[in-house]
This record gives structure tokens, C-alpha cells and sequence, in this order.
């Protein structure tokens, strides 16, 4: 899996000998996330008592979470997935607290709500929060599930 991620790195210009730490946001998302469906072109030297030789094909790099994930639905089923338990546990992250906002976006305020604060609510209430603070935004459900135009009611627009 190692000559995977290098080769993944190579692709994307990202050194992955690099200590944690000194790696980009990006190359550490890559690493855990994986490319998607990108293939990439593997090639690795190995020696296995008196056989060496070079191992390559072309494959896909889904990440080191998935790798994880795997691994644990293989052994879970017996007295080995507990030993993956302390890693598999669900936390949310410190700096965003599970919204999968980042710092700077959060930071930011609109009618004294955040970005994540607003994703929360239902859109009957912010729509009806919007009517009120700001008297020019009108809306039904069926508008907002519906193409432009297609509205049944034909609420009069201010």
C-alpha cells in the first residue's frame, strides 16, 4: 500500500517520506481520502528469501481510512478487531466539532448566525426567519423543490 501512496505523491508533486506534520492540509486529505478513481502506475522492488524482483501494475488509490475500515470489517469478527477498536471510534473534529466547515468560514456571521448554525435549521424556518428580518425574500416549499416557474401557488413576488 506504501508504494501506492508514493506513487499517488509522485503524481501529485507531494513528498510523502515527509514527517505528518509536515505535510499540506491537501496531501494529508489525499493520503487519508484517497484520489478517487485516478489509477496510477505502481511499481515496487521487493526480496523475499532468495527471490527479488519488481512488482507493477496500474491501480487506484482510495486512502488510508478505507484501508483502516477494511481491515477492521476483516478481523471484526473475531478477537482481532478489538484491537482496532481505540482507532475506529467515531470523534468529531476539535477545530470544526463535525461540520466540515473550515476556521476561517466559521469565523464569519450573517444576521448574527454562522455558516454552520444556518445549515442546521430547516428551510421552512429560514425562510420565514428571512421574511421577517429582511420583508423581501417569499418562498414556498414547492419553489424550492421545484424548477423556476413551476410554482402551483403563484405567491406574488415584492
Amino acid at each position: 500500500y506504501m508504494a501506492t501512496l508514493l506513487a499517488v505523491g509522485k503524481k501529485h508533486h507531494i513528498d510523502f517520506s515527509k514527517p505528518w506534520n509536515q505535510l499540506t492540509d491537501e496531501a494529508k486529505i489525499l493520503a487519508l481520502e484517497g484520489s478517487g478513481n485516478e489509477e496510477h502506475e505502481v511499481e515496487w522492488k521487493y526480496k523475499r528469501r532468495n527471490r527479488e524482483g519488481t512488482h507493477s501494475f496500474k491501480g487506484t488509490w482510495n486512502g488510508l481510512l478505507h484501508l483502516v475500515n477494511e481491515e477492521y470489517l476483516r478481523k471484526a469478527h473475531d478477537k482481532r478487531g478489538e484491537s482496532l477498536l481505540p482507532i475506529m471510534k467515531k470523534e468529531s473534529c476539535i477545530l470544526c466539532q463535525g461540520s466540515r466547515i473550515n476556521k476561517r468560514a466559521l469565523g464569519f456571521k450573517v444576521l448574527d448566525a454562522t455558516i454552520d448554525e444556518w445549515r442546521k435549521k430547516p428551510v421552512s424556518e429560514l425562510a420565514v426567519f428571512l421574511k421577517k428580518v429582511l420583508g423581501i425574500f417569499r418562498v414556498c416549499v414547492w419553489c424550492l423543490m421545484n424548477p423556476p416557474g413551476d410554482c402551483i401557488p403563484k405567491i406574488p413576488r415584492t
